[in-house]
C-alpha cells in the first residue's frame, strides 16, 4: 500500500459520502419511472464519473487519462454480471444468482489488462459486449413476460401488514456507490492506472439493487427489468469514460467532463428511452429461495 494512503483516506471517504448522497437522490427520483429507468441510470456514469474526476484531482490528469482505459474495459465485467444474474435467476434464488453472476463477471478480469489496446479499441469491444448482453437480457425479459402462469389460489385472510419502508434498497445502492468512489481514490496509487480505472466501475451497484429487488415477493421481474436497463446504460458509461480520457489532457477537466456527460446522456437516451416509457412489469410468483 502506498505511503500516501493514510493521508488520502479522509478525503476519499468525504468524496465517497458526497457521491453516495448524489446517487441516492438520483435513484430515489428514478423510482417513479420504473425499474428499467433506474437500471439505466445506474448503468450511466453516475458512479464512474465522480470517481474519475476524483482521480484527476488527486493523481493528476495524466493518471486519470490512463485510468480511463481500465474504466472502459470494466464495462465488459459489468455486462457479463447483468446477463449472468438474469440467466441464473431463472433457476436459483437471489443469493445463488448473485454468487453465480459475480463469478461470471470475474472470469474475464485476468485477460482484460493483457492487450495494450487504445481506449477506442476497448470502447468498440466493450460496446459490442454490452449490446449483446442487453439483447440477451431483452429476450429473457420477454420470455418471462409471456410465460404462462398457473392460477393463483385465493388469498388467505391475513392481519394488516406494516407498510414497507421506502428507499431501503436505494440507500444500500447509494452507500455502495460511495464506497466504490472512496476505494478507487484511496487505492489508485497502489494498483496503478488501469486497475484504478477498473475500480471506478465494478458491478457492485447493480449487485446491491438486483439483490434487493429479487428478494421481494415476485421480485425477479423487477430485477430483470433493472438489469436490462443497466445493460443499456453501460453504453453511455463507456462513451463517457472514453471521451473523458481522450479530452482530459488536451482540453482540461472541465471541458472533458462537459463533453463526456453530453455524449453519455445522449447515448443513454437513445438506448433506453423505451425503458422509461414502458417499465417492465413484475413477473409474479417467480422469486426463488436462496
Amino acid at each position: 500500500m502506498d505511503a500516501g494512503f493514510t493521508e488520502l483516506l479522509p478525503g476519499a471517504l468525504a468524496r465517497g459520502a458526497l457521491t453516495a448522497l448524489v446517487i441516492g437522490v438520483l435513484l430515489l427520483s428514478a423510482q417513479r419511472f420504473g425499474r428499467g429507468a433506474a437500471g439505466l441510470l445506474a448503468g450511466l456514469p453516475t458512479v464512474t464519473g465522480p470517481a474519475m474526476l476524483w482521480l484527476a484531482l488527486d493523481r493528476g490528469e495524466a493518471f486519470a487519462a490512463a485510468a480511463a482505459v481500465g474504466a472502459v474495459a470494466a464495462g465488459i465485467a459489468c455486462a457479463v454480471f447483468a446477463l449472468g444474474y438474469g440467466l441464473a435467476s431463472r433457476r436459483h434464488g437471489p443469493l445463488a444468482a448473485l454468487g453465480i453472476a459475480l463469478l461470471a463477471s470475474a472470469l474475464p478480469l485476468p485477460w482484460l489488462a493483457l492487450p495494450e489496446w487504445s481506449i477506442l479499441l476497448w470502447l468498440v469491444l466493450t460496446s459490442s459486449v454490452c449490446l449483446a448482453c442487453q439483447g440477451a437480457l431483452g429476450v429473457v425479459v420477454q420470455v418471462e413476460r409471456e410465460a404462462p402462469r398457473p392460477p393463483l389460489p385465493p388469498p388467505a385472510p391475513t392481519a394488516p401488514q406494516p407498510a414497507a419502508r421506502p428507499g431501503r434498497g436505494w440507500l444500500t445502492t447509494a452507500v455502495v456507490s460511495g464506497l466504490v468512489s472512496a476505494l478507487a481514490a484511496a487505492l489508485a496509487g497502489t494498483v496503478g492506472p488501469f486497475w484504478a480505472g477498473m475500480l471506478t466501475s465494478p458491478p457492485l451497484l447493480a449487485a446491491a439493487v438486483a439483490l434487493e429487488l429479487h428478494r421481494r415477493p415476485g421480485g425477479r421481474g423487477d430485477a430483470l427489468g433493472f438489469l436490462h436497463g443497466y445493460a443499456a446504460g453501460l453504453l453511455g458509461r463507456g462513451l463517457f469514460v472514453a471521451a473523458f480520457g481522450l479530452l482530459l489532457l488536451p482540453a482540461g477537466a472541465a471541458a472533458a467532463l462537459t463533453a463526456a456527460l453530453a455524449l453519455s446522456l445522449l447515448a443513454g437516451w437513445l438506448s433506453g428511452v423505451s425503458l422509461v416509457r414502458r417499465p417492465t412489469p413484475v413477473v409474479a410468483g417467480s422469486e426463488g429461495k436462496a
